[in-house]
């Protein structure tokens, strides 16, 4: 079994992963991605998702974080991540889709957005622009203003600062809530502008050091051919899932699946597997082969083609 992390170095969502990689103690193969459109190679694998980043493991195709994640631990044999149930899942999702929000607002100000940009796609910062005004096209995600993403970041470090009693946000271990969490965090903190507005915050800073201190483990650095070769050389197995069937769809149906919220391109293949966490598509290229494409089932939406 090969993994491989379709990623840039200044996305947070893909800190949050190499991070898990470095806690769960795996090896993977580091694929250094473009942070703006077109991704040729990587559409080959994922049908052209949008949204980075992306796992590889061998020619099964793990798209969104939140899949990815437990994709890893479920690999790993891990019950940690996972230990502390719905109320550690739920501020995972509010770090993900509110906290996230917030960060990014305050790195896209007018007096940050250029180390923004820079530290991103460096040289590119007309491209830049033009790629996430794209991305988040018609979402209602960074419509909230400077000043009440301001006001937000404060309220969340002053509650999470006097609610820090363990090394970790649940205990003595970090879980899902501390990679989510620390992602969002860590994307202000590589902003020398926006890494000032965490330090008035000192257990949420000694918190962000142990975090960090997880490091992004065993990793060599990869190729994109390499990991399509790879994708072409393993047998597309599709792993055992507890079976869901929603109304209006049958196992073998042509469907499309697409993001609800932004970068909502959708990706066409065969419904192979539906289950309570997960959707999964069969897809063929004449460069992959055979891959299958994995996606959370909460936050997507699924729709037959017609014939």
């Amino acid at each position: 079994m090969a993994i491989f992390l379709h990623h840039y170095p200044a996305s947070s969502f893909a800190e949050k992963v190499r991070l898990v990689l470095g806690y769960l103690q795996l090896e993977w193969q580091s694929v250094a991605i473009e942070p703006i459109a077109p991704r040729p190679s990587l559409d080959l694998l994922t049908g052209g998702y949008r949204r980075t980043p992306v796992l590889q493991i061998d020619s099964n195709i793990y798209c969104d974080t939140t899949l990815i994640v437990r994709t890893l631990a479920e690999h790993a044999f891990d019950e940690t991540l996972f230990a502390h149930g719905f109320v550690a899942d739920r501020v995972s999702e509010w770090a993900d889709n509110q906290l996230i929000d917030v960060c990014r607002t305050l790195n896209m100000r007018p007096e940050a957005i250029a180390d923004t940009i820079e530290r991103i796609s460096p040289g590119k910062a007309s491209a830049f622009k033009k790629d996430r005004a794209e991305l988040f096209k018609g979402s209602s995600k960074l419509k909230i203003s400077p000043e009440a993403a301001l006001s937000s970041l404060t309220t969340y470090l002053s509650q999470m600062n006097t609610s820090i009693e363990t090394p970790f946000l649940f205990g003595d271990e970090p879980c899902v809530a501390d990679f989510s969490v620390y992602h969002c965090l860590w994307s202000l903190a590589q902003s020398p502008l926006n890494a000032s507005l965490l330090y008035p915050y000192v257990n949420v800073c000694d918190w962000m050091e142990r975090m960090h201190a997880i490091g992004h483990g065993m990793n060599e650095e990869s190729d994109e051919q390499e990991a399509l070769d790879h994708a072409f050389d393993t047998f597309a197995e599709l792993p055992y899932v507890t079976t869901l069937m929603l109304p209006g769809l049958k196992l073998g149906d042509f469907v499309q699946v697409t993001p609800i919220d932004y970068g909502n391109v959708s990706v066409v293949g065969e419904l192979l597997a539906l289950s309570p966490e997960q959707i999964i598509l069969g897809r063929e290229t004449d460069d992959t082969g055979g891959v299958i494409c994995h996606f959370p089932i909460a936050g997507y939406e699924i729709q037959v083609i017609d014939d």
